[in-house]
């Protein structure tokens, strides 16, 4: 019964006509500038986030709920502020293969 069904589906995808579809003139210089400002944000949000939860581990007071929340709290930032700067790479390679 799958079978049948992906086989009127693919037919389908088949006799669809996308000849007449708009293409975008997507610049690749537009492209990075979009998503470096994109990224530069995320990682300045990131960089706050760090700083406030080394104010928040700071004024912890030897609470250790408080001080295991900023902690982790910074952790997971610098994960992502990783992740933004592997982000920021690949497209800035991407882009330059491209354009």
């Amino acid at each position: 019964m799958t079978h049948t069904i992906f086989a009127h589906l693919q037919l389908l995808a088949q006799s669809i006509d996308i000849t007449d579809l708009p293409k975008p003139a997507a610049d690749s210089d537009r492209l990075a500038l979009i998503f470096n400002i994109v990224l530069t944000f995320m990682g300045a949000t990131g960089l706050l986030i760090v700083t406030l939860a080394g104010v928040r581990y700071m004024t912890s007071r030897g609470n250790p709920q408080a001080a295991a929340k900023a902690k982790d709290a910074i952790l997971f930032t610098l994960i992502g502020l990783v992740i933004i700067a592997m982000g920021f790479v690949i497209v800035n390679f991407v882009v330059t293969r491209i354009g």
